[in-house]
């Protein structure tokens, strides 16, 4: 496989612009909220040309475009005073072939044994998927971790299968799953894609937390294929970051070296064939990280020239 799009997430640096600008829910009115999406609609917008014009076409909005859209309190219905605007951007996207993708928040938890949680995560999946889909219908998706263990995992994976049957059709069709630094290895996550027939997004760095040995990933070369597989004829994403120097364990740092870039991408040559892959970049330096690394994407896709 190959490297087609490198991205980033949510804020871009060199624009000191964000796509989740949000307010306490106390100052929740619909006049607030329809001011507080405009305002994030036009830095997306923004951030998309920027991008294009850099050649950076992977982005992920944050979940926070729309403050509290599935709130009970919440009375804004952002599809329908936002349409044409979202067809404005989304046909701008589609020209300009960028994948968009949005990943919900750690209070989105579907294996949550508590139902009040399980309700709030459903509505939150619920409002996302339609609002990436309505953004990019094709291939945008939204990210989500399995949750916490609660002391049981497998009866929280059986949880969250079980939830999972109670999302909405369309945030089916959009959600991925993602091995966390924690608590789901791949090892987890992945035969629980395959249950379900979820895309598993494959997170380097935190399969290298939980195998390290030296510099060497133990186990990847096992898995890589399934990965790919669970996502049929779509194209793949994966996500990668590298350590931060002096911080926590997990934390990422504010660029990605080029040595975990080329491992990655040595590693995904070995799967696939000629097969695209997307590979969101998790650096505290978003589209500064993913700068001075655009040289590794393959060129002329979108001419056809592959």
């Amino acid at each position: 496989m190959y490297l087609r799009h490198l991205g980033y997430a949510c804020k871009n640096v060199t624009l000191r612009l964000n796509t989740g600008q949000t307010f306490r829910l106390s100052s929740l009115t619909p006049e607030r909220a329809a001011t507080t999406v405009a305002a994030n609609l036009d830095a997306l917008e923004a951030m998309l040309r920027w991008n294009a014009a850099h050649d950076i076409r992977f982005l992920r909005i944050s979940s926070d475009i729309v403050p509290f859209a599935s709130h009970p309190a919440s009375s804004f219905d952002w599809e329908e005073a936002f349409t044409d605007r979202l067809a404005e951007i989304r046909a701008y996207a589609d020209a300009e072939g960028i994948r968009l993708s949005m990943h919900p928040g750690q209070f989105t938890v579907l294996a949550s044994p508590r139902p009040e949680v399980v309700e709030a995560a459903l509505a939150d999946l619920a409002w996302q998927a339609r609002f990436v889909h309505a953004l990019d219908p094709d291939e945008g998706t939204l990210t989500l971790h399995v949750g916490g263990a609660y002391g049981d995992k497998p009866s929280a994976l059986e949880r969250f299968a079980q939830n999972f049957r109670r999302l909405t059709p369309l945030a089916q069709r959009m959600l991925i799953l993602e091995n966390d630094d924690k608590v789901y290895h791949a090892d987890d996550v992945l035969p629980l894609c395959e249950r379900l027939g979820v895309p598993m997004v494959f997170d380097f760095f935190h399969h290298r937390l939980h195998h390290l040995e030296g510099r060497r990933e133990v186990g990847l070369l096992d898995l890589r294929e399934r990965v790919v597989a669970t996502w049929g004829e779509r194209v793949p994403k994966f996500h990668l970051s590298s350590a931060r120097d002096g911080g926590p364990r997990t934390a990422h740092g504010d660029f990605v070296l080029e040595e975990d870039l080329t491992a990655a991408l040595d590693l995904m040559a070995q799967v696939g064939g000629d097969r695209p892959f997307d590979l969101m970049l998790e650096a505290k330096q978003k589209d500064c990280a993913v700068l001075p690394l655009r040289h590794f994407q393959r060129q002329g896709l979108r001419e056809g020239a592959w």
